[in-house]
């Protein structure tokens, strides 16, 4: 069941976002998947090592069957142990294009339209 997360974010997040990605800084290239997603940033798993806190990277990914493949700037907020040595860390975007910004808003608005249409 998609469900949009309210809490004390200033911008709503879609829980589950399962979504394939590459995370690239110069040194460094992971596979990992996005978990939540808002307009201001992400979560990601992965396994392995993690970007350190406070490290900018790029992360790629599919917005949606629309949209081509978005490289989104940002920068890494925190880090955490997850099981058997994965990792789940999370995004804030920085220095969004307004094409990177319509797509996900767009992303969002039809998980919302579709989470509205199960309950």
């Amino acid at each position: 069941m998609v469900a949009v997360v309210a809490d004390k974010r200033k911008t709503p997040r879609i829980e589950p976002y399962v979504v394939p990605c590459q995370l690239t800084r110069p040194g460094w290239r992971r596979s990992g998947y996005l978990t939540d997603l808002s307009p201001r940033g992400a979560r990601v798993a992965l396994s392995g090592e993690p970007p350190r806190v406070g490290s900018s990277l790029t992360l790629a990914l599919r917005l949606g069957r629309q949209f081509a493949r978005s490289r989104l700037r940002a920068r890494v907020r925190w880090v955490r142990a997850g099981e058997r040595g994965s990792h789940v860390f999370g995004l804030t975007f920085s220095g969004l294009t307004a094409t990177e910004r319509g797509a996900l808003q767009a992303i969002l608005d039809e998980f919302q339209r579709r989470a509205a249409q199960i309950a």
